[in-house]
């Protein structure tokens, strides 16, 4: 994610995510936000904070996650590359 430079580029890599999926409801976070984001020693990302998970269509996470940095991409993406 962190060599990600365009909007596009990170829309296309969630949506290969989503279609990995092999049913359209899966166990979803629910608030997939950056400050629920952190990485491990390995390069891996977590999420925190399960208060609001819930079954639902496997696009929510997604949706959601891209609804709430869309308007500060540079910062998500800055995000992901000082982690």
């Amino acid at each position: 994610i962190g060599d990600m430079t365009t909007l596009q580029e990170f829309y296309d890599y969630a949506l290969d995510l989503a279609e990995m999926a092999p049913s359209p409801i899966v166990f979803t976070h629910s608030d997939p936000h950056k400050g629920n984001i952190f990485k491990l020693d390995n390069g891996q990302y977590r999420l925190l904070d399960y208060d609001n998970s819930n079954i639902g269509p496997r696009i929510w996470d997604l949706i959601y996650f891209w609804n709430s940095n869309v308007q500060c991409f540079r910062t998500f993406l800055s995000f992901f590359r000082a982690r």
